[in-house]
């Protein structure tokens, strides 16, 4: 649905797209939201960043003559609308085709992922790349491409890359259709009613989680300040230290995955205000993360939100 407009909402009562504000980013956040929490999950398991974050039919069993039958599907999407867990979006056959409905929520990220698909060697000439990829061996094959590809995946792919232009033509012809404005009228309702059933989304719910995290492990939160927290990037450390020395900090993901590392040398024992720079530039998503501090005292840990 979120590609049926794309990064704008559309007016039910005006008939027109209407650009995304406070009020109005409930299916947008939801998709951002949704593929970040698969690149992270992916890149966490993986080791690489096979977003592709859908339900897909792939190959379930190949006999000994080599004749492959395509009668499995997955389902294990991972969204705030299937109140899922970042690590419960990755499946054993990642798509292609889900990396580019990406497009229009996470383009440098989606980019990255359809780079690593082609990278595998399953890009053809012809054909493009395949409907998805079995990570999960099957027979004696692994990594297994699957080829079949549906006219169902085809035309949410065409509309991801149609969002991408100026001049969104597949979206905004469909949109100009009474039926096709019945029909996301239906499912618009349906999906806000299951929304407002939901506590929070977005920043409010990582920060529900962060107090939570903090009650569960307050000894080792003491003497450490993250701030600004929410953060969109770099942030200040506020470390009380009773021992002078090397103190090493470590920003991973909720995965326990390492992003960034500083190192100061604190020469004097008392309250030091401590600089974490550097990581705009690596393009992190949104989301829940934590800062480890270790040094002569021990380890200090304290999660940081990264909001968009």
């Amino acid at each position: 649905m979120q590609l049926w407009t794309g990064t704008k909402e559309w007016d039910l009562v005006n008939n027109v797209y209407q650009g995304i504000s406070a009020t109005n980013t409930k299916f947008y956040d939801n998709s951002v939201s949704a593929y970040n929490a698969d690149y992270d999950a992916s890149n966490a398991q993986f080791l690489v960043p096979y977003m592709g974050l859908t339900a897909s039919s792939t190959v379930s069993a190949i006999d000994g003559n080599g004749f492959v039958d395509y009668g499995q599907y997955i389902s294990n999407q991972g969204s705030l609308k299937h109140l899922a867990n970042a690590e419960e979006v990755v499946q054993v056959a990642p798509a292609p085709y889900g990396a580019a409905l990406a497009l229009p929520f996470a383009k440098p990220k989606a980019l990255e992922a359809i780079r690593a698909f082609i990278d595998l060697g399953f890009y053809h000439e012809y054909m493009g790349l395949p409907d998805n990829v079995v990570f999960e061996e099957i027979g004696v094959l692994k990594p297994l491409p699957n080829w079949n590809q549906l006219d169902i995946n085809m035309a949410p792919i065409a509309m991801a890359i149609d969002q991408m232009s100026t001049n969104p033509i597949i979206s905004t012809t469909l949109m100009n259709r009474p039926s096709f404005r019945e029909a996301y009228r239906v499912i618009y309702e349906s999906f806000n009613a299951d929304y407002i059933t939901q506590s929070n989304t977005g920043s409010t719910r990582l920060a529900e989680e962060a107090e939570e995290w903090v009650e569960q492990n307050e000894d080792l939160t003491k003497g450490i300040v993250v701030y600004p927290n929410p953060t969109s990037g770099d942030f200040m450390i506020q470390l009380s230290v009773e021992e002078p020395g090397a103190y090493q900090g470590y920003f991973v993901n909720a995965s326990g995955q390492l992003i960034h590392q500083v190192r100061w040398e604190l020469g004097v024992a008392g309250r030091h205000d401590l600089p974490v720079d550097g990581l705009q530039e690596k393009g992190i998503g949104a989301g829940l993360y934590f800062m480890a501090v270790i040094g002569p005292e021990g380890k200090s840990i304290v999660p940081v939100i990264i909001k968009d």
